[in-house]
C-alpha cells in the first residue's frame, strides 16, 4: 500500500485553523507581530532601495522621490520594530498615522514611476504600478479613518482567513485522501 500523499494538506490544513484560532484569541499580541513584520519589511526596503539607487536608469526627480521613500521607509521600519516591544499601546495610533502617510507617499512614487516607464516606453505594462498606488491609498484610507481598529481589523481578516483555508485544506484533503485509499485498494486488488 503506497502512502497517502494527501496526509500533508490535512496536516496543513490542521495546522491553519489552529492557527488562525490562536490569532483570533491573541489579537493584541499579532498586532504587534504585524507591526514589527512591517518594520522589518519596511527597513529593509528602504535599505535596499537606498543602496541600489545608483543602477536605476530613472529621472533625477523620481531617483529624489525614491531617496525620500526609502529614508521615510527606514525611519518607519526601525519605529515599528521599536515602538510594540518598548512603548506598549500608546503610540500605536500614532504609528498608524505615519503608516497612512508613508503609503500616500508610496502611492504617489509609484504613480511617478509609472508615469517615468511610459515615457522610456509607451510598450511597457504599469498596471502593478497603478495596483500598488490603490493598494497604498486604500490601506492608507484605512489607516486615517480609524487607527485604533485598523490593525485590529487586518488581525481579525488574517486569522478568520486562516480558518477557513484551513477548514478547506482540511475537508479537501480528506476528501481526496478517501478517494486515494480506494484507488489504491482497488489497484492492489487487481493485482
Amino acid at each position: 500500500m503506497k502512502k497517502n500523499p494527501f496526509i500533508g494538506t490535512i496536516v496543513f490544513g490542521v495546522f491553519l485553523v489552529l492557527a488562525g484560532i490562536l490569532i483570533l484569541s491573541n489579537q493584541s499580541i499579532f498586532v504587534k507581530i504585524i507591526v514589527i513584520i512591517a518594520g522589518v519589511y519596511s527597513l529593509t526596503t528602504g535599505f535596499y532601495t537606498l543602496f541600489n539607487i545608483g543602477a536605476w536608469q530613472f529621472s533625477k526627480n523620481t531617483k529624489v522621490l525614491a531617496i525620500i521613500k526609502s529614508v521615510f521607509s527606514i525611519i518607519l521600519g526601525i519605529v515599528a520594530i521599536v515602538a510594540p516591544l518598548t512603548f506598549a499601546e500608546v503610540y500605536m495610533g500614532t504609528i498608524q498615522i505615519l503608516i497612512g502617510i508613508i503609503l500616500c507617499f508610496e502611492a504617489v512614487v509609484a504613480i511617478e514611476n509609472a508615469i517615468m516607464c511610459k515615457k522610456i516606453d509607451k510598450k511597457i505594462d504599469i498596471s502593478s504600478f497603478a495596483w500598488e498606488a490603490l493598494i497604498d491609498v486604500v490601506l492608507a484610507f484605512i489607516f486615517f479613518m480609524n487607527p485604533d481598529k485598523a490593525l485590529p481589523a487586518v488581525v481579525t481578516v488574517i486569522g478568520v482567513a486562516g480558518i477557513v483555508l484551513g477548514a478547506v485544506c482540511l475537508i479537501w484533503g480528506i476528501i481526496t485522501a478517501v478517494k486515494f485509499k480506494k484507488l489504491s485498494d482497488d489497484i492492489e486488488k487487481e493485482l
